[in-house]
């Protein structure tokens, strides 16, 4: 039962009084003594690290490890996903990205064929977060100039920053002496959302109002209003994208295509004499979305 080193002695005697002995030494192997610090629970995103460095042999001989870090995964294609050996090493680190329970083993073995083998468990446990919503505005501002028949496109991703509310976008052209004013087109198309829409430049009809063509697009309540709340997830991230990206509230958070097109640059003049005097005309686009921008704070548990 205890490891060391023992003598053996055999006596035999025969009827007349003689006797002889035999003595024989006998190694009993110490099996090695499996030492294993392991967290029972990590929050998913943490890194959980099993240290089995301080197991030791009786006889002080030097120690091999193997660990089996996930049971649920046959790492060596064998058949059999609990004898694989994913590490030789004293110490792991196991990262974790989802919650779940971990299970695996660990054995030690010395020179002479002793061997120490324990399972173990590790819980990945989702973490808490309180969500706050800010309200924000963005703007976003091109400028350029458009001869008859161009077009100027441009696109961006505003839904990046948080989940958009509404959004508000302004053409106004520069101020035309002649009259009427220029006639340009605005235009807005949301693939992810199969939402596009367009408006035209439009001017006062009065001269003295000195007023330059404009044309507007608007639309609000692109998301439902989001409130403070407690939420569960795995990681941060995977959270962010749960709160921007859902299929219910993730309206406009792809791209967006912003195009204008100088539909007639410089109406026809009453008397078709000479050049066209003004041939396009100079641009600004005003775009500014309400957008609900999330803060996450995780919380103790």
């Amino acid at each position: 039962e205890d490891w060391g080193i023992y003598d053996a002695k055999v006596t035999v005697e025969n009827d007349r009084g003689g006797t002889d002995s035999e003595t024989v030494q006998i190694s009993v192997n110490g099996v090695p003594e499996l030492i294993l610090q392991i967290p029972e629970q990590v929050k998913a995103g943490d890194i959980a690290v099993l240290d089995a460095s301080s197991s030791f042999d009786p006889e002080g001989n030097e120690l091999d490890f193997s660990w089996d870090l996930d049971w649920s995964q046959d790492s060596d294609g064998d058949g059999d996903a609990k004898n694989d050996e994913d590490s030789t090493s004293s110490h792991v680190e196991i990262p974790t990205s989802n919650s779940r329970e971990i299970f695996g083993s660990i054995t030690i073995s010395d020179d002479n064929g002793g061997v120490s083998t324990t399972s173990w468990t590790i819980e990945v446990l989702s973490r808490q977060f309180l969500v706050e919503w800010t309200e924000r505005t963005f703007e976003y501002e091109w400028n350029g100039s458009l001869e008859e028949g161009e077009v100027w496109s441009q696109s961006h991703f505003p839904g990046q920053e948080g989940l958009l509310i509404s959004v508000f976008g302004v053409l106004e052209l520069d101020r035309d002496l002649i009259e009427p004013q220029d006639n340009f087109t605005l235009m807005v198309n949301v693939p992810q959302a199969s939402w596009s829409e367009s408006a035209q430049t439009t001017s006062s009809t009065n001269f003295t109002d000195n007023e330059s063509a404009r044309a507007e697009l608007e639309r609000g309540q692109l998301n439902p209003i989001r409130n403070d709340s407690e939420i569960t997830s795995d990681t941060e991230e995977a959270l962010l994208a749960l709160l921007l990206n859902s299929s219910t509230n993730g309206f406009g958070q792809g791209e967006w295509i912003w195009s204008i097109s100088a539909d007639q640059a410089d109406p026809d003049a009453f008397m078709d004499i000479g050049p066209d005097p003004d041939t396009g005309n100079d641009w600004t686009l005003t775009v500014s979305f309400v957008v609900m921008v999330p803060t996450l704070t995780e919380i103790a548990q």
